[in-house]
């Protein structure tokens, strides 16, 4: 029992004494402080770093999206310069092309102006004045018609006969236009017993050919078939030269600057055939729609002198906007002698307010005004008589121009004077025969 006390005792005593060895010392206390410390300051050390190097990250992020900004610019940049480049490629396309359609241009212009001069060149053999009126009309009694400028300097017509060659004596004339001839009923009053019924019974004073010579509506035209197309041509001037009226040989063509070769060679032949008569009036461009006012200036130079080899007759140029700015040509008028300007109307559509002061613009500039077309009715040739007409009638008076109304035809439109070729008159016929032709004379006095 003793024993086992005493061993447990010693024991005890052992434990205690390795309790007091294992009890850290002050020393051992100070050296763990400083180390303690090292490793603080060995981390705050490497928050710093941490600290830094993240903003340096942060940076080097912000360049590289800088970088990557400007490359897009750049991109964006390359891609609009190549649009560029392309657009710029384009109008050097565009350029050349142009190029290309004047250099075509002035071919075809050196091919008519060759064309012109062969013409000129040839054997003029002008024919005579061979057929006798079968009374005295308004060209015995005015002759060739002329223009010229009244005491004020604006623009008129006048006769070759003294009577009426002089500002004061101004000739103005009222007639009929016949319906285009490129189709069948077109025709119809393409004769010397349409046009002598229109003479007798409703005293006009002046016939319009409208020759189609650049369109097909189902039967040719002049130069498709130009046997058939000299006919009703030669047949209306004929008729027009017994009833010793006015005719104007009008080229019907809305593109007529397009192909001034085939104009000359229409002139050259009528101008040649039927010169000579004072009946005779050239319109060489009817209502251009799409031509600037120079074009159908060189397009005038061009032709004119092809009939002016045969004959000194009164010619009548077209102007632009489908014959309605003659004033266009006050600054510079078509190189010439007896040049008149056309001008149309149609009372439903237009207004003197509008269409009307052009022409007078053209007059007051001294140029000499044909109104070569006008309609009762609306510009599209249908359409009832307009309650415009009285005071268009009553301009065309006061300015003394001479007219062609639309249309001496039976053609189903509001246009015509005629219900059928029995010659019973519409309402827009009957509107002349009592407004317009009734103011004509009913006889004439041969020139002296």
């Amino acid at each position: 029992m003793k024993f086992r006390f005493l061993l447990g005792s010693l024991v005890l005593c052992f434990l205690a004494a390795c309790d007091d060895e294992l009890s850290p010392s002050p020393v051992l206390e100070e050296e763990l402080a400083k180390q303690k410390a090292i490793e603080d300051s060995i981390a705050r050390e490497i928050a710093i770093q941490d600290s830094i190097a993240f903003v340096h990250l942060q940076d080097s992020l912000a360049e590289i999206a800088r970088q990557d900004s400007i490359v897009r610019d750049s991109l964006v940049r390359d891609s609009i310069m190549q649009d560029s480049i392309r657009q710029i490629a384009i109008r050097d396309s565009i350029v050349r092309d142009s190029i290309v359609r004047d250099s075509l241009k002035q071919d075809s212009i050196k091919q008519v102006y060759d064309l012109q001069d062969s013409l000129l060149q040839l054997d003029v053999q002008v024919a005579e004045a061979t057929i006798a009126p079968r009374r005295v009309g308004p060209v015995g009694q005015y002759g060739e018609m002329k223009t010229g400028v009244n005491a004020e300097g604006v623009g008129r017509i006048y006769g070759s006969c003294p009577a009426y060659s002089t500002p004061g004596n101004e000739v103005q004339v009222r007639g009929m236009s016949l319906y285009w001839s490129l189709i069948e009923r077109g025709t119809d009053f393409y004769n010397d017993e349409k046009i002598t019924w229109m003479v007798d019974s409703m005293r006009i004073e002046l016939i319009r050919a409208a020759m189609g010579v650049d369109l097909n509506w189902g039967r040719g035209n002049y130069f498709t078939d130009t046997e058939k197309y000299r006919a009703f041509l030669d047949s209306v001037i004929v008729s027009a030269i017994k009833n010793d009226i006015y005719v104007i040989i009008d080229y019907h063509s809305h593109t007529a600057h397009l192909d001034p070769k085939s104009s000359m060679l229409f002139f050259e032949y009528v101008a040649q055939k039927w010169g000579a008569y004072d009946n005779v009036i050239f319109e060489i461009y009817n209502e251009p729609t799409d031509a600037r006012w120079n074009w159908i200036k060189l397009y005038a130079e061009t032709v004119i002198p092809v009939i002016r080899k045969y004959s000194d007759n009164m010619v009548i140029v077209g102007s632009p906007a489908w014959d309605q700015t003659p004033d266009l040509f006050v600054k510079e008028p078509v190189e010439g002698e007896n040049i008149s300007y056309s001008f149309h109307y149609y009372a439903g559509t237009h207004k003197i307010s509008n269409q009307g002061i052009r022409a007078e613009k053209a007059m007051t500039g001294g140029l000499s005004v044909i109104v070569s077309e006008w309609g009762t009715i609306n510009a599209n040739g249908d359409g009832e008589v307009s309650d415009r007409n009285a005071e268009w009638q009553e301009w065309v008076d006061l300015h003394q121009l001479s007219s062609a109304n639309w249309s001496a035809s039976s053609v189903p439109e509001g246009a015509s004077a005629f219900e059928s070729t029995n010659m019973e008159l519409t309402a827009s016929g009957k509107w002349l025969a009592d407004n317009v032709f009734s103011k004509n004379p009913t006889s004439y006095v041969k020139c002296e």
